[in-house]
């Protein structure tokens, strides 16, 4: 009887339960022992959680250059922002960062996520969306106070999620928020990039 083919591809912590046989896995390790991380999901607890261990992982592998491709309908404005702190956090330890939007970056995934990143580009059809802050909440309990502490918490969300894109952005916080008030605003990469939302298109 043969043994099997050992693989000398890692394993990343945390991951241990996924076999590093499977194509897909295979391809995933590929990728990440280029630098190359896929923000390619919802932006939530669980995937947040996966996101920040392949950060990690890259960057203990002494990788300096991280290229991340996103296609994401965004999530969680609070796993966004932890992510967000995350990657400025990189420049701190000598790591660059550039982002690909491919297909869609929806939500708190172009909002926060990608102006974390130094180079934000995107292919020529993908689609980005913006609105403003929301918290998904349960009334059925809620007094009059607690309504009013959510209402005081998404007051305060705004003012960082428009802070962070204000940043990056050619709008100022109160053009932001003019913008997308009550509304939800679907852009072009053309119109992405006037606003300052990415800073080029690739082909």
């Amino acid at each position: 009887m043969k043994n099997k083919k050992k693989t000398n591809i890692p394993v990343i912590p945390g991951l241990e339960d996924r076999s590093p046989n499977d194509l897909s896995d295979r391809l995933e390790f590929e990728e990440l022992s280029r630098g190359t991380i896929r923000i390619d999901d919802s932006i939530d607890e669980f995937n947040t959680t996966d996101y920040m261990r392949k950060i990690g992982y890259v960057v203990n592998k002494g990788v300096k250059n991280i290229k991340f491709l996103i296609t994401s309908p965004g999530g969680s404005v609070y796993h966004a922002l932890a992510l967000y702190d995350r990657l400025v956090s990189l420049k701190n330890v000598g790591v660059k960062t550039e982002a690909y939007v491919e297909g869609m970056a929806a939500s708190a995934a172009s909002m926060i996520v990608l102006q974390g990143i130094e180079k934000r580009y995107a292919t020529a059809n993908a689609r980005f969306l913006i609105h403003e802050p929301r918290r998904w909440t349960m009334f059925a309990r809620e007094t009059v106070s607690n309504m009013q502490d959510e209402t005081q918490e998404m007051v305060a969300l705004s003012e960082v999620v428009y802070g962070i894109m204000a940043k990056r952005c050619k709008l100022s916080k109160q053009e932001l928020s003019k913008l997308i008030t009550r509304k939800e605003i679907w852009l072009s990469s053309s119109e992405a990039k006037k606003i300052g939302l990415i800073d080029a298109i690739v082909q």
